[in-house]
């Protein structure tokens, strides 16, 4: 089974796969999505159940937080199903909290399986909010860096734009 048709072969366009614990990565899948002037992010968990997804744009972003120093295993089981043809921009946002650790590199492997690999990598800090090791910050700690991360989206928006 293949997952639903995004539009023609390689049309010019964006989509935004994303997957998020906390909501952090979605946050910043909206801002990418909207900044890049493309459609609602889509959510990873979608394809699940498919063999291959392949969406029809020339721009395709993933987003997703850091678990133990790497990409979610749903996000490397999601690229593996990714075919997009060559000449295609596939880049990838990592969010994360302390350490964004080996963020890319796997995520680039599993990528070459039926893509042309990963275009470009970047990351954005965001609150740490895994709570069994760390504690919550503050309100205007939490604020402060959610700014922070919205100025890191911002400027990978401007980024993608010129490739």
């Amino acid at each position: 089974m293949e997952g639903p048709s995004l539009g023609a072969d390689l049309t010019p366009g964006i989509v935004v796969f994303y997957f998020t614990g906390t909501g952090n990565s979605l946050v910043a899948a909206r801002r990418l999505a909207e900044g890049l002037m493309g459609p609602p992010p889509v959510p990873m968990v979608r394809y699940l159940g498919v063999r291959k997804v392949r969406p029809r744009a020339d721009t395709i972003g993933l987003v997703y937080p850091v678990h133990h120093w790497g990409p979610p295993d749903l996000v490397l089981r999601f690229a593996r199903k990714l075919a997009a043809p060559h000449g295609t921009y596939v880049f990838a946002v990592a969010t994360y909290g302390n350490h964004s650790g080996r963020a890319f590199q796997d995520l680039g492997r599993a990528l070459e399986e039926n893509a042309h690999g990963l275009t470009a990598g970047f990351h954005v800090r965001t609150v740490q909010n895994y709570v069994p090791v760390f504690p919550m910050p503050d309100e205007a700690t939490v604020r402060a860096k959610q700014s922070e991360a919205d100025a890191q989206v911002d400027a990978i928006v401007e980024k993608v734009k010129r490739r």
